[in-house]
């Protein structure tokens, strides 16, 4: 037989539960469960602040080139983002409206022009696949021409280990770029399907065929800007006067893509000991080109006011936190710690919410958006900004055989 009952005493005495039970003789036994080591329906106590960490995106999913300390936005006086190039062709660096861009020729001939190469390290295909790029040709509006992405598997020898990809052409649908105007070239190097009606790498016969870029040990990365002009029966016609390429991009999940509706969905971590309810704000600020960690556009309370834009609408949630669940009743001896409240249904403790960059009056391809996160339980608030931007990019361009 069990009984339970309450002892009261002076404040400076403990209050608990006693449960007796009968030891092997019969005799009753005491047990005494220490209520200052917790009581189970007491609030957790606010010792811990209010803080808010964001998983996606992140640095860790980030650029290549800016993870590295060295974005490959053409800069650099020397143009130190271009490590080589496979022909002798005319370069220059100029300032432009939005920054700085570096103009060149490829004359009659086809180029790669490398932004990494490396004897000994690979690179880390599966992480950096989304290729982004910024770039204008100069040409006549007959002209017909087209770009290359390509890679080599041993450096510095390039010719013989290059993989290269199919042409692809700009000015046709689904880009849709004008000759004489700037455009985003977006490429995923990870699928061979950027273009349906063919395949993305040549080497293969298939769009379902595996991409070569997950499976080779790729030693340098590099683009071809453009080939000459040809007619719809393959003459050349002409040469392109020149290239603008403004910045490339080699990123992780951090692309915000036209054929996904141009939705991307944050992914954050959130601490709120005590707390029963966080309201979760999100908001933007775009900037020309994306910078490395650590140089992300600072965000406060302030700020996130006065700097920070909102969706539309506002990307905000509100999140109903549960404290645990209280002990079953039993007569045995049980003590009970205080829990932090936890967040359910965030699954691992990560939680989501789907921006929506579709709307082109506010958002534009090639644009890096940074995001800031306020989160407000009541009492306390707490700030964090994403240490990558999402990326919004348009539809590849058209490939097809050459």
């Amino acid at each position: 037989m069990v009984i339970l009952a309450m002892v009261s005493g002076r404040t400076d005495h403990v209050a608990g539960a006693i449960s007796r039970e009968r030891d092997t003789e019969g005799r009753s036994i005491p047990h005494l469960s220490d209520a200052r080591s917790g009581v189970e329906d007491l609030p957790a106590p606010q010792t811990e602040p209010l803080s808010v960490i964001i998983v996606a995106p992140s640095a860790e999913m980030g650029d290549f080139g800016a993870n590295r300390g060295n974005v490959w936005d053409m800069a650099e006086s020397s143009i130190v983002d271009i490590v080589a190039q496979t022909e002798p062709f005319w370069m220059e660096r100029r300032p432009a409206s939005e920054g700085t861009i570096v103009r060149g020729s490829t004359g009659s001939q086809v180029l790669a022009m490398m932004f990494w190469a490396s004897s000994q390290d690979t690179f880390p295909t599966h992480q950096y696949h989304h290729l982004v790029y910024r770039m204008k040709i100069q040409a006549p509006r007959t002209c017909w021409t087209n770009g290359r992405v390509a890679y080599a598997r041993n450096w510095p020898r390039w010719y013989g280990s290059q993989v290269s990809s199919f042409p692809f052409v700009p000015h046709v649908p689904p880009l849709n770029c004008p000759y004489g105007n700037f455009c985003i070239y977006y490429l995923d190097l990870a699928r061979n399907n950027n273009y349906p009606g063919w395949p993305t790498w040549m080497g293969t016969k298939s769009t379902t065929d595996p991409s070569p870029w997950l499976r080779d040990p790729v030693k340098a990365f590099g683009i071809v800007p453009n080939e000459v002009c040809v007619d719809q029966n393959g003459k050349v016609t002409a040469v392109p006067e020149y290239f603008d390429l403004d910045f490339v991009y080699l990123t992780g999940d951090i692309v915000a893509r036209a054929e996904d509706g141009y939705r991307y969905q944050l992914r954050y971590d959130l601490n709120a000991p005590g707390a029963q309810r966080v309201t979760v704000t999100i908001r933007y600020q775009e900037l020309h080109e994306l910078r490395p960690p650590g140089q992300e556009p600072p965000c406060n309370a302030d700020l996130f006011a006065n700097s920070w834009k909102d969706f539309n609408p506002p990307a905000r949630d509100t999140i109903n936190l549960i404290a645990p669940e209280p002990p079953e009743p039993a007569g045995e001896n049980r003590v009970f710690l205080p829990v932090i409240a936890r967040a359910t249904g965030a699954g691992l403790g990560k939680w989501g919410y789907w921006l929506d960059f579709s709307d082109g009056t506010r958002f534009q391809d090639g644009k890096s958006y940074y995001l800031c996160i306020e989160a407000y339980d009541g009492a306390r608030r707490a700030y964090r900004v994403s240490s990558a931007p999402v990326i919004r990019v348009p539809r590849s361009p058209w490939f097809g055989p050459n």
